[in-house]
């Protein structure tokens, strides 16, 4: 869809997302981890521990959500300087931020976790 508007905002599009990449890498890490601790506390028959390790994880997810949605919304330009110093791409960029992907990181990535 946004190949048909050209180079410079496919690239910008294309950096944006990395910063949605990072906030996955970083839910996979929480998501790997807590499993692990899970894990171990299933294998003692301890459920109520999963349960807080579970509500744990819940609220690192949504706290980081917080930061990554208030860095997407409120500095978009910063976040898209860490990727490139390109100015027209970072224009581009913080655009696409804030009309795609601003509210995504709280709207879907902490219901889901």
């Amino acid at each position: 869809m946004v190949g048909y508007v050209g180079q410079d905002a496919l690239s910008a599009v294309s950096l944006a997302n990395q910063v949605m990449f990072v906030l996955q890498l970083v839910y996979a890490g929480i998501s790997s981890g807590s499993t692990m601790l899970a894990a171990q506390y299933w294998g003692k028959k301890d459920p109520a521990t999963i349960e807080k390790i579970m509500g744990i994880a819940l609220r690192f997810s949504c706290g980081i959500s917080a930061v990554f949605a208030l860095g997407a919304c409120g500095f978009p330009g910063l976040l898209m300087k860490i990727f490139t110093n390109d100015l027209g791409l970072i224009r581009i960029g913080s655009g696409y931020h804030l009309q795609v992907r601003c509210l995504e990181a709280l709207l879907f990535y902490c219901p889901s976790r």
